[in-house]
């Protein structure tokens, strides 16, 4: 069975857009988020993140950090496609230059485990799972 990390990727000369590292909700902090387990937070909590103050950008179907946020787009594309593990949230991300706010969903994926055979795996060196490799490794 194959298995596959989302990631989006940008042409030469184009950057994405990021996003700051602010806590979700009180109480909940984006490397809870990470931990794969059920967080408690009202289903009706919304959640607010700032694009951070960086030359703009595309902004993309999905940002893998700080935390896991997609677009509904994306959100339900995956549910279609029989993902059931996500817990879900409302968010906004806001861009205090222009004071635009878009719509997004913050995931927090529920069972986390490492599946990565990285003897038999093809990992991008810029891929945020190549990261984490790194970071494992102390490097």
């Amino acid at each position: 069975m194959d298995y596959f990390f989302l990631d989006c990727f940008t042409s030469k000369g184009n950057s994405l857009r990021t996003v700051d590292n602010t806590d979700p909700f009180p109480g909940i902090t984006t490397r809870m988020l990470r931990k794969g387990k059920v967080l408690d937070v009202p289903e009706d909590a919304v959640a607010q993140f700032y694009f951070d103050k960086k030359p703009l950008g595309i902004i993309p179907e999905l940002f893998g950090s700080p935390t896991f946020l997609m677009t509904p787009k994306l959100f339900s594309a995956l549910k279609e496609c029989g993902v059931d593990n996500i817990q879900a949230w409302s968010a906004k991300i806001n861009d205090l230059e222009t004071g635009e706010s878009f719509d997004y969903i913050l995931g927090n994926i529920i069972g986390i485990v490492d599946i990565i055979d990285n003897s038999a795996s093809d990992i991008s060196p810029c891929s945020p799972t190549h990261t984490a490799m790194l970071y494992k490794k102390g490097l």
